[in-house]
């Protein structure tokens, strides 16, 4: 019999990747007929990977700081979902980049901060990660089917209504998640940012340490051009 923190984590995955899956194929083709050129989708699609980059460990210092991990994964995908609706309602490439922008702030972190409350929430069954990550396949899967075959025109925005309700039932499964010890942290008070502070000069002690050692530095090197690659498959492939 699964919990309902085990369902809910299993519906995180889903929507999460779900969420992905109905937009990001569909992405560069929407672009397109909004009038992009090809050179500016490509800088555009760059964002989130910088995003991706930089914020995930800022975020996570800020809610081991704040005491709240499903806090601050809740603001994640409101954030994300908010952006992304309104996305779908500007035509200006500068508007559009902002926005962008925005989006990509708010979900970069989503799948760390997702990965380390599942490994808190399973605990000693943490083996079983696998069957809840796979959850997020499948809902990729499905998100790009079912867009693909019932919207297939980019002019209708279906795809970023489809991100954007999966990502709002994400934050319902994060809000499902939280338990009385662990809150939705309020303002950051001043002892807050004392730690807030400290938790971000470990994270950048830690990365130090790691890019010290020649087996990190080039496991970091590979991790890199794979996703290069990725990068390069994904962002062109909708528009050929």
């Amino acid at each position: 019999m699964f919990s309902h923190r085990a369902v809910s984590l299993w519906l995180l995955y889903f929507c999460y990747y779900g969420a992905f899956g109905s937009l990001f194929p569909f992405l560069p083709a929407w672009l397109l007929q909004r009038g992009l050129a090809a050179p500016e989708i490509g800088g555009l699609l760059t964002i989130l990977p910088v995003c991706a980059l930089i914020t995930p460990p800022i975020w996570g210092a800020a809610a081991d700081a704040m005491g709240s991990r499903t806090g601050m994964l809740i603001v994640s995908a409101l954030g994300g979902a908010v952006f992304v609706l309104v996305l779908g309602q500007t035509t200006a490439p500068w508007l559009m980049t902002l926005l962008f922008l925005g989006f990509s702030f708010f979900v970069a972190p989503f799948g760390t901060l997702a990965d380390a409350i599942s490994h808190a929430v399973l605990a000693e069954k943490s083996a079983n990660f696998g069957i809840y990550r796979g959850a997020g396949s499948l809902g990729f899967a499905l998100g790009s089917w079912t867009c693909g075959t019932l919207f297939n025109s980019p002019g209708d925005h279906y795809e970023l209504w489809a991100s954007g309700i999966l990502l709002l039932a994400c934050a319902v499964a994060g809000w499902a998640l939280s338990t009385p010890a662990s809150p939705i942290s309020g303002p950051i008070h001043k002892h807050q940012s004392h730690r807030l502070v400290g938790s971000v000069r470990a994270v950048l002690r830690d990365l130090a340490t790691a890019l010290g050692d020649r087996g990190a530095r080039c496991f970091l090197l590979a991790v890199g051009v794979y996703y290069a690659a990725h990068a390069c498959f994904d962002a062109w492939l909708g528009l050929y």
